[in-house]
């Protein structure tokens, strides 16, 4: 969901040429989170509902509540990132819906949740690797179901994180080069 809020997000703008309009003298990171902060803040909303659904139906909780919440902003971030870039990437909003619907259709599967990833090819455990969904669930197993120690989470933690920055560098440098060209030419015009 949040790879598709983002990916109408650029690509709206840009198909209505109206980017320039609104951003044409902000800073590229400022854009950037200008963008995402919606996302986030619908975020909090939804890890609150994810709680009290926990609460009212008596499902357990992670062990490691902090955890979880640090473990459930890296993905927000990255997976928000993941959209920005592929928002500023495609020609318009409904191309990187169906671009991004490709991805995330097929995540829960191949992410390693519903089978193991080690009995799947090596290229989609090459392709998932790439995925933030990835790392999230197989820290959330350890988290929620076999009730397992922060130290056991640091490495997806880790994945999150290089995942997070090399999806903001991308989308920074994609929005930028972007930017620069859509004023070449509206120079022209």
């Amino acid at each position: 969901v949040i790879l598709l809020a983002m990916a109408v997000s650029f690509a709206e703008d840009f198909e209505r040429k109206t980017f320039l309009k609104y951003y044409r003298k902000s800073n590229i990171f400022l854009i950037m989170l200008v963008k995402s902060f919606p996302i986030w803040i619908l975020s909090i909303f939804n890890v609150m509902v994810f709680y009290a659904m926990h609460l009212y139906f008596k499902i357990p909780l992670p062990e490691h509540i902090f955890n979880f919440i640090l473990l459930t902003g890296l993905f927000v971030g990255a997976s928000t990132f993941l959209g920005i870039l592929f928002s500023v990437l495609m020609p318009n909003a409904l191309k990187a819906t169906q671009v991004l619907m490709v991805t995330a259709s097929p995540a829960f599967i191949i992410s390693g949740f519903t089978w193991p990833r080690e009995a799947m090819p090596l290229a989609i455990q090459y392709f998932t690797d790439i995925i933030p969904l990835t790392p999230f669930l197989d820290a959330f197993k350890i988290l929620l179901i076999q009730k397992g120690g922060v130290e056991l989470t640091t490495t997806y933690l880790q994945h999150l994180s290089v995942l997070l920055g090399v999806y903001f560098i991308l989308g920074a440098l994609a929005l930028k080069i972007k930017m620069t060209k859509m004023k070449k030419i509206q120079i022209s015009d």
